[in-house]
């Protein structure tokens, strides 16, 4: 490059630079410094090299401007040492008083928290709506590692909507137990797109914090604060406020602060959780302003039982609103939806081609719903999360993905361009609170939708590719939504699967040498079938046939596989079935002349659900459902049945248990049956729910006795 052509890609740079066009200027930029590594050229211009630096700290090459700032002198050098500093951790010396003090109060509460891994010494969150209708969300957090585990925590990660919300870090330090402090810079900060691959999420964003030099015993204290310059509609918020979290906190506050003339509601959730917390916040009239503030002291940690109810069942929570009826988040969400419906020619042409064979309105909305659900890639953004407003229905068919509104808003418009009736669905699952009649609040983290059908509403998931038209996922089932009609909207019950069953087939073929031919087939259905199904579909060959190994190596370590065969995979109107046979050889234990036949059951009960002596929450097994194992046996003519266990039936309020053994010549036949009649275990039932779990975990260790008939 000649030094005109130089000196013109170095002006075409820094004009780049200056419009903040950093792609184009890094390429520049780039381009410039080959050039003067290959060529006997020089550049003395601090303005380039500040720039350049400029350039390369936007796209987090930070190591690399810093080299660029250090070569700029003049007038923009101590600009470019400041940008330096914002860059690099800076170093103090000295633990902050009100870190020692906090610590020091805290050290018998510290004490009584063995084992943990965090101590959280202050969580204090401010919430204020402003006159101008903005929102400021301010979170100061002192915490501690206490364990190698716990260093987990230097991570700290707040996601946000760029659309209408920005972060803004105040300070985020580490502090050692020997004095040093280190302020994150801007090189330990990431501010990431959450969903990079899909375009039309780009405004979904994380703001990252690495904090540097954690290690055990260090503290961590960070304030930041979220701006949001729109509230939800523009005028109404909702806010929500959980109690415990999974470390112990010695000292919570929120506050939530709002102009005076400003209507707050409030609504507390499994307060009997948290008996020696008043949730109630006090009141205090200040500046024009109503400051709403909730203290808490002394917080155990949530700490996670096997097969425990969703958070939003157990944890101590404020939902906080000013919505003041349901008919208000209608009428915002509704307006969102009025331009989203239509297609355009080309994309009415793709819905009349996709139902142009098929002729009943439920035969075209199964079509219309099995499009949507197998050729729409669902990108998992939670309902609100990156905004509440959907894109167009146009907008994703052409670009053939979109989160659970743009699906459900797809689906919508589908349905109705070809004369039937249909609506979208906002939806709390079941990781969320249910609605309640009584307090419209915004809490709901996932939108499906339902047609309307000789008088009867059927409810469609189309972000669940595997769940047959009309029923639902599990997390969908039984819960109250929101229906949005044309004109009006409506409150309805999802439908909960009635007959869930797991169902496992086994024929064994014992021969003389006491080897086996087993052939095992399973089904399942219900709410058990959109997960086989998935795996089954999904689920790379070898860990299917790895998965069957590791089942059949549960049976006998001597077993070889033959072959397995998948059926209905693609078929939604059937269940999907596993059917696979192998060998093993010794299949019998030896007993001098006894044989001992192995307690097959094929009834899955796991003995985590009564490992512990007694337990804080509920045992959750989701829905109702049931265990059938069918076990038939021929034996080889060498053998008798010595010992079969006699039949046996346990029923009580939370489980019905049934076994029926039975031998007719050389066959021998049992039938298992575990059927869950409630869905929960109450901690006060625990104890006795164990004792009866424990009678029937015994009956299924009973074992065949065979003896060998003498030649």
């Amino acid at each position: 490059m000649d030094k005109d052509a130089l000196e013109a890609k170095i002006l075409l740079a820094k004009a780049q630079a200056h419009r903040k066009a950093y792609d184009s200027a890094l390429e520049t930029f780039e381009q410039v410094r080959k050039s003067l590594t290959t060529q006997d050229n020089t550049i003395d211009d601090p303005e380039y090299f500040y720039l350049y630096g400029e350039t390369l700290e936007s796209k987090n090459l930070f190591s690399q401007a810093i080299q660029e700032y250090d070569k700029v002198t003049g007038t923009l050098q101590k600009d470019a040492k400041e940008r330096i500093k914002l860059i690099k951790p800076k170093e103090e010396e000295g633990i902050p008083h009100h870190i020692i003090k906090i610590s020091h109060e805290a050290k018998d509460f510290v004490e009584k928290m063995d084992g943990e891994a965090v101590i959280i010494f202050l969580y204090h969150e401010d919430v204020e709506i402003t006159p101008q209708d903005t929102c400021i969300h301010t979170i100061h957090v002192i915490e501690q590692v206490l364990e190698e585990k716990g260093k987990d925590i230097a991570e700290v990660e707040t996601s946000y909507d760029s659309t209408y919300q920005r972060v803004e870090l105040e300070f985020a330090r580490s502090i050692s137990q020997d004095g040093k402090v280190v302020y994150a810079g801007k090189e330990n900060i990431r501010d990431i797109g959450e969903y990079t691959d899909f375009p039309l999420y780009n405004n979904a964003r994380a703001f990252i914090i690495s904090m540097p030099s954690v290690d055990v015993g260090s503290y961590i204290e960070y304030r930041l604060r979220v701006y949001s310059s729109q509230l939800i509609n523009e005028d109404d918020f909702c806010s929500i406020y959980r109690l415990r979290e999974i470390f112990p906190i010695f000292k919570a506050q929120f506050k939530f602060i709002v102009p005076e003339k400003r209507k707050v509601h409030f609504k507390f959730f499994n307060e009997s959780y948290a008996p020696a917390y008043n949730l109630k916040p006090s009141l205090e009239e200040k500046d024009d302003k109503k400051i709403y503030t909730g203290e808490f002291n002394k917080i155990e940690p949530l700490i996670m039982e096997y097969n425990m109810p969703p958070t939003s069942v157990v944890n101590a929570t404020i939902l906080i609103s000013s919505f003041s009826s349901w008919q208000e988040i209608y009428e915002w969400w509704h307006t969102l939806l009025n331009d989203k419906l239509a297609f355009n020619k080309e994309g009415q042409n793709i819905v009349r081609e996709i139902v142009k064979d098929v002729h009943t309105d439920l035969e075209k909305a199964k079509r219309l719903y099995e499009f949507c659900a197998e050729n729409i890639r669902y990108v998992a953004v939670e309902y609100g999360s990156g905004g509440y407003e959907p894109h167009t229905a146009q907008q994703v068919l052409l670009n053939r993905y979109g989160d659970c509104k743009d699906q459900a808003i797809l689906l919508v418009a589908m349905l109705r361009l070809i004369g039937i009736k249909a609506y979208p669905v906002l939806i709390p699952t079941r990781k969320k609170h249910p609605v309640d009649e009584d307090f419209p609040y915004l809490n709901f983290n996932h939108v499906i939708c339902t047609l309307e059908h000789q008088g009867n509403f059927i409810f469609m998931d189309p972000t669940e590719e595997t769940v047959p038209f009309g029923k639902l996922p599990l997390s969908d089932q039984d819960r109250s939504v929101m229906v949005f009609l044309e004109n009006s909207w409506q409150f309805l019950q999802t439908p909960q699967t009635e007959v869930n069953e797991t169902i496992y087939r086994m024929h064994i073929v014992v021969d003389e040498e006491e080897n086996a031919t087993i052939t095992r087939t399973e089904t399942k259905t219900g709410f058990f079938t959109p997960s086989e199904r998935q795996y089954l579909k999904y689920s790379h060959p070898h860990k299917i046939k790895e998965d069957i190994q590791n089942e059949m190596v549960r049976i006998s370590s001597f077993s070889r596989l033959l072959n397995y065969e998948i059926q209905n995979i693609d078929d939604f109107d059937k269940e999907p079935v596993l059917t696979y046979t192998f060998v093993t050889r010794h299949f019998l234990k030896p007993a001098g002349t006894l044989r001992i036949l192995p307690a097959l059951t094929g009834i899955n009960l796991d003995y985590k659900l009564i490992n512990k002596e007694e337990r804080n929450f509920p045992i959750d097994f989701e829905a109702i459902f049931t265990d059938r194992s069918f076990l038939t046996i021929t034996l080889p003519k060498n053998l008798s049945i010595k010992y079969l266990p006699g039949n046996s039936r346990l029923e009580n309020e939370w489980f019905t248990f049934n076994s029926l053994n039975k031998s007719r010549a050389q066959e021998v036949s049992f039938k298992k049956e575990f059927v869950i009649k409630k869905r929960f275990v109450e901690p006060s039932e625990y104890r006795e729910f164990k004792s009866q779990l424990e009678k029937v975990l015994y009956l299924l260790e009973e074992q065949v006795i065979l003896e060998k008939i003498p030649s």
